[in-house]
């Protein structure tokens, strides 16, 4: 399936200018070519040798190993850079949100932070990685706050939707349109265990 954007628009697309858009988008790539180009210009033995713990890798080193067509790269590379900013500010905020109202949390999660890195170290790779609080909290952030709440996704293919409680499959034409709600699932209790001392009521926010 594929993220189909721009639905209430489309039927008048074409009564739209983009004079500004495109000036915009031309502004976006202007930034992002240079970096393309540098990496492309890398030897690919070369790129093979970098790994993750290296200090200059980076997303764009995997996706030069991927492909070395600059517009895929390009397209990619855009796709992360503007869903990503948004989308990283909006789970911080909710985080800080939450957390603002659970000072046990904050001081469990300061002290894991303390432990890991420090008080003046700059975290690593493999110390974000350890961090399972901090991922957790992180991760029931986004439960409750999902940064994508709604999507719409098109089937490109007929093909079917796995039924549930024995009910047949759910059958999607090409070119249906399916839509879906993270948040309003993540809400569900039913798809929960009970309330207890050791799991907490779906409607809290519990990193644990």
């Amino acid at each position: 399936m594929a993220t189909s954007s721009l639905l209430l628009t489309t039927p008048f697309d074409r009564l739209i200018s983009h004079a500004e858009y495109n000036r915009h988008i031309k502004t976006i790539e202007d930034f992002v070519t240079p970096f393309i180009h540098r990496t492309l210009a890398i030897p690919p033995d070369e790129l093979e040798k970098l790994t993750k713990s290296d200090t200059n890798f980076t997303f764009l080193h995997n996706l030069a190993r991927f492909t070395q067509d600059p517009k895929v790269i390009r397209d990619q590379l855009i796709a992360v850079l503007l869903a990503g900013r948004d989308t990283t500010a909006a789970t911080l905020s909710w985080a800080f949100y939450e957390l603002a109202v659970c000072p046990d949390k904050v001081e469990r999660l300061r002290a894991e932070v303390l432990e890991a890195v420090g008080r003046d170290e700059t975290p690593t790779y493999e110390a974000l990685k350890n961090m399972k609080y901090l991922r957790y909290t992180l991760q029931e952030t986004l439960r409750l706050h999902p940064a994508v709440p709604m999507n719409v996704k098109e089937a490109l293919n007929d093909t079917t939707l796995p039924g549930v409680n024995g009910m047949p499959d759910i059958g999607v034409c090409k070119g249906d349109f399916v839509c879906y709600a993270p948040m309003t699932l993540h809400a569900r209790r039913d798809l929960y265990p009970n309330v207890s001392e050791n799991f907490a009521d779906p409607a809290q926010f519990s990193p644990e």
